[in-house]
């Protein structure tokens, strides 16, 4: 409903009493909304009569309702009790995740910005010590918050779609879940190397080597786990790409974006183990680019309602019509129990297997090398402890 009464103060009170309403039946929520309605109305008008100004009532009325709000939400939780129901529906909770998933994709990916090649990595250590302690810590928090967003995500998105198609919903969800467990170790693994940067300017130019090998494979490690989690996250939007083009969720066209950047990736996974070529990096451009392109529109389009039927909806509209054939009764019929059994699982399966194995050899790496490498370098710093004077050898 709009406002009788000009300005942008009155939208304004109008839009917080949509909010604290949200989720009332509709004849509640309309009683309420006409009588603020009738309230701005006799206000505006009495107020013009006195000679008041149109900008100092709208002030009036934001006054009105911002001394008011404590007093709205009483009101409403006194309607309805201590359970307050919002009746949100899940889709667009949905597409709020996936734009929270646009964030959390760029400060994952981000991560990874350092050349962990043998020659020049002594200038990538060199600039990744000049980012500021309080930076780091920043970023590494952020990289959490990105993790446990992911982790919500995959939750939320799971329940908002498993109606459509609970395998396929699962399995996305986990693919998406372990994006966000892999993001927050790579957080770890970022903040670790930067504190190895540090380290390797202030150190001596006797244990420099060993704290360059080490600051090496921490970066090494983080170059592949965000290979890893950059696969695993589009396996993730990917399975939710194919349930809402199978029950037209979205625009049509968004299945083409979704194809386009599942060929990107595919082509710069292919590239990159054949022979490191521009055609990788831009391959990879691409599939990023794309996969954004995707996550932007399909949130934008489930949080404003772009879907507003259920399964459930559509049955029993056919269902109600006396003409409609029998064929349309019939619901969706989930994937086949072959297809299942003999291609998705193993392809799951395929999938943890390498990515447990490559942790176990991350781990096993840095068990080897790390032992060897800590003890010189603590020696030295307790020889300069005993003698600050004199030199370590």
């Amino acid at each position: 409903m709009r406002s009788p009464t000009p300005g942008i103060a009155a939208g304004l009170v109008l839009f917080w009493v949509h909010v604290y309403t949200a989720g009332l039946p509709g004849r509640r929520r309309e009683q309420r909304v006409g009588q603020i309605v009738s309230d701005l109305w006799e206000h505006h008008f009495d107020r013009l009569g006195e000679g008041a100004s149109p900008a100092l009532i709208g002030l009036e009325a934001l006054g009105r309702a911002a001394r008011g709000v404590a007093a709205d939400l009483f009101w409403r939780v006194q309607l309805e009790g201590p359970q307050v129901q919002l009746n949100i529906p899940l889709e667009r909770l949905g597409g709020a995740c996936l734009l929270i998933l646009v964030a959390a994709v760029m400060l994952s990916i981000n991560v990874s910005g350092y050349d962990p090649a043998v020659d020049g990595f002594d200038n990538e250590l060199r600039r990744l010590a000049q980012i500021e302690g309080w930076q780091t810590g920043l970023y590494t928090a952020l990289q959490v918050l990105s993790g446990i967003g992911m982790l919500a995500g995959a939750v939320v998105l799971y329940l908002a779609l498993r109606r459509y198609s609970a395998t396929q919903a699962i399995l996305a969800a986990v693919a998406l879940a372990a994006a966000g467990l892999i993001v927050m170790v790579n957080s770890t693994l970022y903040a670790t190397a930067a504190g190895l940067a540090d380290e390797y300017v202030a150190a001596t130019p006797e244990h420099r080597d060993a704290v360059l090998t080490v600051a090496r494979a921490f970066v090494l490690t983080l170059t592949t786990t965000v290979l890893v989690m950059a696969v695993m996250l589009a396996l993730g939007v990917y399975g939710f790409a194919i349930i809402a083009a199978r029950h037209h969720l979205v625009p049509g066209w968004l299945n083409f974006v979704a194809g386009g950047s599942f060929v990107a990736m595919g082509v710069a996974m292919v590239t990159d183990l054949v022979a490191d070529s521009d055609i990788t990096w831009l391959s990879f451009i691409l599939f990023l680019c794309l996969l954004l392109l995707w996550l932007i529109v399909a949130g934008v389009w489930l949080l404003f309602g772009g879907s507003t039927q259920s399964p459930h909806d559509q049955t029993s509209a056919t269902t109600d019509n006396p003409a409609a054939p029998s064929l349309s009764v019939q619901p969706k019929r989930e994937q086949p129990a072959s297809l299942i059994h003999w291609v998705v699982w193993p392809m799951v399966a395929l999938l943890y297997g390498s990515l447990i194995a490559a942790a176990i050899a991350g781990i096993s790496v840095i068990l080897v090398i790390l032992p060897g490498l800590v003890v010189p370098i603590a020696g030295a710093a307790y020889a300069r402890i005993r003698r600050p004077g004199l030199p370590v050898q």
